[in-house]
């Protein structure tokens, strides 16, 4: 296998497991009724006095879920265009990287606030 076919492969690879986990986000019911998108209200709402809030617990793993699939889609949509020779907008969506890693973090917040 050349490296071009093992890089392209990667590709397809990571954008394959990044639309799972978003179908696994979005395609389970939440713990609360409402839209698809309401989980993050939901792991938002819990407070520190309630211990081991199983349904906010749910919802921030799910946010956790969310967020891994997001960083997966930007960084393989981000190699593609490195590859196709776009230098500038790759780096975009290289930089755009941070904001599931900031949601990454929220949602490990949420998930220890949960807990405890």
């Amino acid at each position: 296998m050349s490296r071009n076919q093992e890089t392209n492969y990667k590709l397809v690879l990571a954008l394959a497991v990044s639309f799972c986990l978003f179908s696994v986000v979005f395609a389970t019911p939440n713990a609360a009724p409402g839209p698809n998108w309401a989980f993050f209200q939901v792991a938002r709402a819990s407070s520190w006095q309630r211990f081991l809030d199983w349904p906010a617990v749910w919802c921030s793993l799910k946010l956790l879920l969310a967020c891994a699939a997001a960083f997966l889609a930007v960084d393989a949509l981000g190699t593609m265009l490195l590859r196709s020779r776009r230098k500038s907008l790759a780096e975009v969506f290289f930089f755009s990287a941070i904001l599931p890693l900031v949601g990454f973090l929220v949602g490990n917040y949420y998930l220890v606030k949960a807990l405890l």
